[in-house]
Order: structure tokens, then C-alpha cells, then sequence
């Protein structure tokens, strides 16, 4: 089992020292989650609950505060950030001890594209299966205006590409040691999406995906490329996340499923290992290039970063 070998092996930068990583015990409510894209497919179901949010005709500027109602719990709503396809607010209770929320929105201009409308369905249907400490905590969903929404616990964290960014804080080899607990727990999160009943197969596993907290736990977030593997691609769309981390079936709009997220996570380790990118597109269109035609690697091509049985996993 590939946890099991990697919890066995050995990197040579030794182990992560908590102590080492003192962004992480900063305030990071700026560095919640990004959602963007998402093109793919599968419809508006009849169980919306009902949530009152009192949304003006256009989308909030990123100034505006809005006082909103959610499963009748009043939140003070602001706008928290715009990703390709959707806004983030987040929601602070108002007289209530209630928790921080995220609330998603498809943003006014794709709203009527129904693919993306079906995707956002779907994602939201996804994360209300979920049980798990590594993914979002799904709230509730509604109508605002005739848009939908779906809230989940807002989740206070540092994207992994940010702390890549960091490198006053976060040397090459503090990185290193990094890179096999981040990995181990990528996997088990996979393990729980790919073992259950109806496996969910994610398909964006990349550094902006990937929240650490202050307690160093790992969460992987934004399925808005996310399906079930029952449904084919050509019923979810055929969408591939970011291209930096675009797997060769992906790029070349062929059938992906869990072993597409498997090697994703390939890449998270490689370039935390390495302080390498993996692919080295300088833009969209290089990047599909050069995760179609990625070459195979030796399976001892890390051993000069880690011993040679975790390289050869």
C-alpha cells in the first residue's frame, strides 16, 4: 500500500519541525480558499434548502458588506475572492455563536451557461456526501435571487502555493520535510474519496488546492472539477483544473479518474522535494503540451533528493 511504504521510508531532510514554519501560527484568514473554473456537468436536484440572502441585481463590489440569512441565522456576508467561475463571501455570525462561513456563487456573467450551472450542482451535491476532516464542511445550499449557493465552514488556512512563495519562511529544505507528511495526508483524503460507496474522483489536485492550517492539517479543497466515478467524463464535462498540474489523459481530453488524482499528487511531492516545477509550460497552451507528451521517470530519478524506496514508489 502506498502509505504504508511512504510512513516506512525515509526522506534525507528528516523529519517536519513544527517549529520551523512560523507563518503558520499568523493569522490566515487571507489565504483561504480559491475556487475558479470549473465547464463540466450534472443537474439542479429538487433538495435546495431554503436560504434567505438579500443579494442586490448585481454582485457585490469588494466593498460592500451585506447582512444575509442562512438556515434563519443572521451573517454579516463580504466578498472574499473571485476565482474564474465563482465569488467567495465570507459570512461572520451576527448575535449568534455561530461559524465562520464560506458562501460560493456562480458569478453573474457564466450563470447562464448550463454546464457550468450543472457542475456547481454537482459540486455542491459532492461535498454534502463528504465526511471528512480533509475536505470542506458542507452547510446548507440555496436560491438567492435566483442563483444558487452553497455554504460550507469557512476554513482558515494557508494555500500550499503561497507558502511555496514564502521562501524567507520556507527554505528548500524546510520544504523537503514538508513534503512527505503533506503527501500522506493528500493520500488518506484520496482513500476516503475513492473507497466509498459512490468514489469521488477529484481532478484538481494542485498547490492551490491544498490548505495547511495552523495546526498543520492538511485539507484539499475546490471540486469544482470533482464528479463521481460512476459518470464518464463526457457526462462531467471534460474540464481539467489547473494546467500546471494537468495529467496526460487530462490534456489530451481523454478519461481521467482516480488515477489521475494519484499522480497529481505525484507532482505536489515531486516539486516540494525538488523546489522544481514539474511542468515547464510557460503557458496554457505549453503547459497541456508538455503534460500530454510527459515523459515517463526513471524510477530512481529522485533518489538524489530522497532515499531510493520512497523514489522508486
Amino acid at each position: 500500500m502506498i502509505i504504508d511504504s511512504l510512513e516506512k521510508g525515509q526522506l534525507t531532510a528528516g523529519p517536519l519541525n513544527v517549529d520551523d514554519l512560523p507563518i503558520l501560527n499568523n493569522s490566515l484568514e487571507d489565504h483561504a480558499e480559491q475556487f475558479l473554473n470549473s465547464d463540466a456537468s450534472s443537474a439542479f436536484g429538487p433538495n435546495y434548502r431554503a436560504g434567505v440572502l438579500a443579494l442586490p441585481d448585481t454582485d457585490l463590489s469588494d466593498d460592500q458588506d451585506l447582512h444575509i440569512q442562512v438556515d434563519r441565522r443572521a451573517y454579516r456576508c463580504r466578498h472574499f475572492r473571485t476565482g474564474g467561475i465563482c465569488h467567495i463571501y465570507k459570512a461572520l455570525p451576527v448575535d449568534h455563536p455561530g461559524a465562520v462561513l464560506a458562501i460560493k456563487m456562480i458569478q453573474e456573467r457564466w450563470y447562464n451557461q448550463p454546464k457550468v450551472r450543472r457542475q456547481f450542482s454537482l459540486e455542491s451535491q459532492i461535498l454534502r456526501e463528504l465526511n471528512h476532516p480533509g475536505v470542506p464542511s458542507y452547510v446548507c445550499r440555496g436560491m438567492i435571487k435566483q442563483r444558487p449557493f452553497f455554504a460550507y465552514r469557512f476554513i482558515d488556512s494557508q494555500q500550499l502555493i503561497q507558502i511555496y512563495q514564502h521562501t524567507e519562511f520556507f527554505s528548500p529544505a524546510i520544504l523537503k520535510s514538508m513534503a512527505l507528511p503533506i503527501t500522506i495526508s493528500l493520500l488518506k483524503i484520496l482513500m476516503h474519496l475513492h473507497q466509498r460507496l459512490n468514489p469521488v474522483v477529484h481532478g484538481d489536485i494542485s498547490a492551490e488546492n491544498i490548505l495547511i492550517d495552523s495546526e498543520h492539517q492538511v485539507r484539499l479543497i475546490d471540486f469544482g472539477c470533482a464528479r463521481f466515478r460512476s459518470m464518464s467524463t463526457s457526462q462531467s464535462g471534460r474540464w481539467v483544473g489547473k494546467p500546471s498540474f494537468a495529467t496526460p489523459e487530462q490534456a489530451k481530453g481523454q478519461e481521467w479518474n482516480e488515477r489521475s488524482d494519484i499522480y497529481q499528487t505525484g507532482i505536489i511531492f515531486y516539486e516540494l522535494v525538488t523546489g522544481k516545477r514539474w511542468n515547464r509550460g510557460q503557458n496554457t497552451r505549453d503547459k497541456l503540451r508538455f503534460a500530454a507528451e510527459a515523459p515517463i521517470p526513471k524510477a530512481s530519478f529522485l533518489a538524489n533528493y530522497v532515499s531510493l524506496p520512497i523514489s522508486l514508489i
